[in-house]
């Protein structure tokens, strides 16, 4: 049987059959809720960093107040108090976005279709994350898988559920080429964009993987 040598998550070279694995319901489900949970962390992330920035101006708001009396303290602190309920209010929507999308794609609102790569794409994005423990960063470099549909945006770790070929960004890049088929979970309740991100959830090279629609409950 031939051999492949598929990067480890790590970087470690890995000789490994070439057989396909079989994709399962399951298995994608399990894709699609890290996918949702890695959004779910960024925009708790945002939204922390966003009432943090407002501790500032605040508390300068509120020193002045003391200095001023009546309507005009006031006047003083309420554009912040009202920005802070402003960002509130878009947080607490987008997450409950978030709830809704998940409940929805666990009933099995998602398609799988067929699509061949295309190309590589990175970018520099805002994006704040966790570098270790408390300390985070405002921006990341992003890699993207790019189809005709839309572009499907590489997690740092892909497939922890795969016996066979669990990968990372690099390991991806390595043993894909340009018109290679794909499975593409892509959410049915989004429409089709530019750029896809939010459309596209998972993807899957058919040279290492084998799903039917039969598989689904």
């Amino acid at each position: 049987m031939q051999e492949h040598t598929i990067p480890s998550p790590a970087g470690i070279p890995v000789r490994r059959a070439a057989r396909k694995e079989a994709l399962t319901q399951q298995n994608i489900e399990a894709d699609i809720l890290a996918c949702l949970d890695r959004r779910k962390d960024v925009l708790d992330l945002e939204f922390s960093e966003a009432a943090g920035m407002l501790l500032y101006p605040l508390a300068f708001a509120v020193v002045l107040s003391g200095f001023v009396r009546g309507i005009f303290g006031v006047i003083l602190i309420l554009p912040t108090v009202l920005y802070f309920l402003y960002i509130l209010r878009r947080y607490l929507l987008r997450s409950k976005n978030l709830k809704a999308a998940r409940e929805r794609l666990l009933r099995g609102e998602y398609t799988v279709t067929e699509e061949p790569f295309s190309h590589f794409h990175e970018e520099r994005i805002y994006e704040p994350h966790r570098i270790s423990g408390r300390h985070t960063a405002r921006y990341r470099d992003a890699a993207y898988l790019c189809f005709p549909g839309g572009r499907w945006r590489i997690p740092e770790r892909c497939y922890d559920w795969s016996k066979e070929y669990p990968m990372g960004v690099q390991s991806l890049r390595t043993t894909t080429s340009p018109g290679d088929a794909f499975y593409i979970v892509s959410d049915n309740a989004v429409a089709d964009t530019d750029s896809g991100t939010e459309k596209i959830l998972c993807a899957y090279n058919k040279r290492y993987f084998i799903y039917s629609d039969s598989q689904r409950v």
